[in-house]
């Protein structure tokens, strides 16, 4: 054999040792088994807010609709899967009135859609007549209310101890207004149902308790 052939020889086995070698390194990396097992971030946890927090949300809607809103009501509402607690909601509402338009609203603001009928953020509902301000249901501003929705909670919780005592696990509502009775913006906390539950008045400006039934 020439010394040329033995050349080409020895040069071939180096080209076919380098494709080999170019080959095992050019094979697409291969992802790692345990990437599919890879940890996911948890779904944020939907906290319920208080009376106040969600009402200010409404507030500015209802400015935009009308410049001159009046606030006549908040109240404490459930969403489904979400629990009401310590004076918190996961939905509220706020009734507004416009003396310029005679006319109230029902705003809502909820943590989280619930189709067909809850909405999260703040939806407006349909334009009712309003004629003015009634005994029970005076117009207030929302900036003299110093005690919040779960203020009020721990002011009737010990107002309504002894029913408590008697009745454990009630989940209570919240409703917020000013009547021609204490003229002033009032808590009105109710533990069980209309009939056979305990409501528990709180004063929104100093947190005291008015009355009980």
């Amino acid at each position: 054999m020439s010394v040329m052939s033995r050349s080409m020889g020895w040069f071939g086995a180096a080209i076919l040792a380098s494709c080999a070698l170019l080959g095992s390194c050019s094979e697409a990396p291969k992802t790692a088994a345990a990437s599919s097992d890879a940890p996911k971030e948890a779904a944020p946890v939907l906290a319920p807010v208080s009376g106040k927090t969600a009402y200010w949300e409404m507030y500015a809607a209802a400015r935009k609709w009308s410049t001159d809103a009046e606030t006549l009501e908040v109240q404490s509402k459930s969403i489904p899967g979400i629990a009401n607690e310590s004076g918190k909601a996961g939905m509220w509402t706020a009734t507004f009135a416009s003396p310029s338009k005679s006319e109230e609203r029902v705003f809502t603001y909820a943590i989280e859609t619930k189709k067909p009928d809850i909405y999260k953020g703040v939806t407006i509902g349909e334009g009712e007549p309003w004629n003015g301000p009634s005994r029970n249901m005076l117009p207030f501003q929302m900036s003299e209310v110093a005690v919040d929705s779960d203020g009020a909670y721990k002011a009737a919780e010990t107002d309504a101890a002894a029913w408590l005592k008697q009745h454990p696990g009630e989940t209570p509502s919240f409703t917020l207004r000013s009547v021609a009775k204490y003229n002033v913006p009032t808590w009105a906390v109710l533990f069980g149902d209309e009939k056979k539950g305990y409501r528990s008045l709180v004063n929104g400006i100093d947190g005291t308790s008015i009355t009980q039934r």
